[in-house]
């Protein structure tokens, strides 16, 4: 894992990378905090704090004594998600910017999404 963010986002980057590419399935919980915990080998508040920025994207939801599931629910507040994700999106692209990579770069990466 890379080292500049924070550990607890780099796994919810990779839970979502999980869930976004349908590696686990809805009627499944999610892995647990302590197996995940073990296979990233960190602390297993890190793993939680993974899960509770995911729950506060809506992407899982926890359901105490059971575990993470994925949120299937229609309900979560679109808007201000997308609110979230312009905001990161512009860090990134002041920081690539900030490191040489070009507009045309970037506007390539998102042709090939």
């Amino acid at each position: 894992m890379e080292n500049k963010r924070s550990l607890y986002k780099q796994i919810a980057q990779y839970i979502k990378e999980q869930i976004i590419n349908e590696d686990y399935k809805i009627t499944q919980p999610l892995p647990s905090l302590r197996y995940l915990s073990n296979h990233f080998n960190v602390n297993i508040r890190t793993v939680q704090n993974a899960y509770n920025l995911l729950e506060r994207q809506g992407y899982i939801r926890i359901i105490q004594g059971k575990g993470g599931f994925i949120n299937d629910s229609r309900s979560t507040d679109i808007y201000s998600r997308k609110k979230e994700i312009i905001l990161e999106l512009k860090e990134v692209v002041h920081e690539s910017f900030y490191l040489g990579i070009k507009k045309q770069e970037l506007l390539s990466l998102l042709d090939r999404t």
